[in-house]
């Protein structure tokens, strides 16, 4: 009788599952895979093109300036357009500017500037996708406080899973192999991931009160600083990232000439420290924010000065 009663109840909540659910979850589990597979790919890329340490860090440093240059734009857009029409075209134009690098790649054309280029336009595309992906959500479930959390917690779980797990090892398996094989990869992921985006019911655009861009750009900016808490937050995150992209920048160096790891060793590097990150983030529920946020910080130096790269 139970066994019945709980059949029924999952039968029930499978028909009535919003329409373009699973898609918005394949979409980013096939993108985030492709995702992951570029964190490696570029910096061998990069450590193959030149052993100069700065020209090395200019590909880290185009990777990380759109969320500066591009991402407060990038929301007041997505507060005005159609969220799924932002995802699509921001998945067909990094799968156009990858697919541009791999032919680069594999005719022996490739330079940094050509992959610094190519890493903005990646990092650029996402600060839109991740936008619209996040305000997309309760357009599709609604606002209910369950299945919006379960639909949250599904794309969350293939992010990671795509983009810390299995995409870094396959990126330096792939590079490995040929070259421009992770760039052609990541690439077809994207032009997936837009097919299943396509699947995903249309929406209109979200009113607007029609103020200008730069003035709601002003606005977040002001909400920003006239808040302590969000201020205090924002100074710990930058001081916290700038000291991580000063190691990061060159940490393909680092993994090759002093750890004499090879590609596919560089991937999975990457993916055990992204391991640390998702034990903290499962220890939420034990521990306040900001002891984890804290232990998170010290968990990504201490391994770095030790090794001399910070």
């Amino acid at each position: 009788m139970a066994r019945r009663a709980k059949e029924t109840a999952t039968g029930a909540t499978r028909s009535t599952r919003p329409r373009g659910v699973r898609a918005l979850v394949v979409s980013a589990a096939v993108s985030s895979v492709g995702d992951g597979a570029f964190v490696a790919a570029a910096p061998l890329l990069a450590a193959s093109l030149t052993r100069d340490p700065v020209a090395v860090s200019v590909v880290a440093a185009a990777s990380a300036a759109p969320w500066v240059l591009v991402g407060p734009w990038a929301g007041a857009w997505v507060d005005r357009l159609p969220r799924r029409a932002v995802m699509i075209t921001a998945d067909a134009v990094r799968a156009l500017g990858l697919a541009l690098l791999g032919v680069l790649v594999l005719l022996d054309r490739a330079d940094i500037v050509a992959l610094a280029a190519a890493a903005f336009l990646v990092t650029a595309g996402r600060s839109f996708f991740d936008a619209a992906s996040q305000a997309i959500v309760p357009q599709i479930v609604g606002r209910s406080g369950t299945a919006l959390a379960h639909t949250n917690g599904r794309m969350a779980a293939a992010d990671t899973a795509g983009r810390n797990l299995a995409g870094p090892p396959l990126g330096g398996a792939l590079f490995g192999v040929a070259p421009w094989a992770p760039f052609v990869i990541d690439s077809a992921s994207f032009a997936i991931s837009a097919a299943a985006l396509a699947r995903v019911p249309a929406r209109d655009a979200p009113s607007s009160d029609g103020q200008p861009l730069w003035r709601a750009v002003r606005q977040g900016f002001a909400y920003l600083l006239h808040d302590r808490t969000l201020v205090l937050l924002a100074a710990a995150m930058c001081l916290y990232n700038l000291g991580y992209n000063l190691a990061f920048g060159v940490f393909v160096l680092y993994a090759q000439d002093v750890l004499a790891l090879r590609n596919l060793g560089f991937g999975l590097l990457l993916t055990a420290a992204s391991a640390g990150a998702m034990l903290m983030a499962g220890a939420r529920g034990t521990l306040s924010a900001r002891s984890v946020f804290t232990a998170a910080c010290w968990h990504r130096a201490l391994p770095r000065h030790r090794a001399g790269l910070c």
